[in-house]
């Protein structure tokens, strides 16, 4: 979802329109339930949480204690999981 927003955000700035940038993402190797489904951009997706004001989308909160979750079993494993961390850190600045 990280991703699929920062994506989204620059493909606007480049001036590529939003609806025009999804349709190419979802046929391409970005292709994810966050490009179709949960499009984080407000209007690409009518059925997305982002295109309802957010009604029923699951919460960053929960996001963050998911990720928290994931990241108490890796350390479990010795797995560093460095990406969930810089994940994990986003979705809790959100939370404030």
């Amino acid at each position: 979802m990280i991703a699929t927003s920062e994506g989204m955000v620059l493909g606007e700035k480049l001036g590529i329109d939003p609806k025009i940038l999804t349709e190419i993402l979802s046929v391409s190797t970005a292709n994810s339930a966050s490009v179709r489904i949960y499009n984080p951009r407000p209007g690409n997706v009518a059925t997305a949480p982002s295109s309802r004001d957010y009604n029923g989308g699951f919460k960053a909160e929960l996001i963050a204690k998911d990720m928290g979750l994931a990241l108490d079993a890796s350390a479990s494993v010795g797995l560093r999981a460095d990406f969930t961390k810089k994940g994990k850190a986003l979705f809790d600045d959100i939370e404030r």
